[in-house]
């Protein structure tokens, strides 16, 4: 929260505009779905709610290091991170692929559903949070991501599960979501 305000404080003393990842919450479909079923008591007392997230989001190859384009500031790009050798990342293995950049499947993907857990429901910060994850399947690339993991954000009287895996076939082969890391279809 601190850092949010810091960051509208300097936004709006250098005069530039701030965008934070939490654009659920204007989704039209959501939107919608918030007013017209949730507040107006459609679902009764909510005591669970399950969010769940299949998207292949490990880069799991092993591309040969190579040296750093002219054009690219690695240094600058990876700032207080720890200097990992240079494989084409992040514009071919993308930043979230690995712990040094990004903060994991929990900080990516979750934060985006919880939070839109916690606007529907009128939700103030969990009173616990649980997880527990690893690589249990994919172990073959230099992904450092987990590609299994499951949390619970606990409430008085409501927990908020989430289970996240970056491998086996989709829940719903209709929309396998989009590999971030090739451009294509997962399947």
């Amino acid at each position: 929260m601190l850092e949010g305000e810091a960051m509208l404080a300097a936004a709006r003393k250098y005069g530039k505009v701030v965008q934070v990842g939490t654009q659920r919450k204007s989704t039209p479909h959501l939107i919608d779905a918030k007013k017209n079923i949730v507040d107006a008591g459609l679902l009764g007392k909510i005591s669970h709610v399950e969010m769940c997230c299949y998207y292949h989001m490990r880069a799991n190859g092993n591309p040969p290091v190579q040296a750093v384009p002219d054009h690219f500031d690695y240094e600058m790009w990876t700032g207080p991170a720890p200097l990992r050798p240079f494989d084409g990342m992040p514009h071919v293995r993308w930043w979230r692929t690995f712990m040094e950049y990004g903060n994991g499947i929990m900080g990516d993907m979750c934060i985006h559903m919880f939070d839109t857990v916690r606007w529907m429901l009128q939700l103030g910060w969990p009173k616990r949070i649980s997880s527990t994850g690893g690589i249990y399947v994919q172990k073959e690339g230099k992904s450092n991501i987990s590609d299994t993991q499951s949390a619970i954000f606990e409430y008085d009287g409501l927990n908020c599960t989430w289970q996240h895996r970056t491998w086996g076939t989709p829940a719903d082969p209709k929309y396998p979501g989009p590999s971030r890391f090739t451009g294509k279809t997962v399947r």
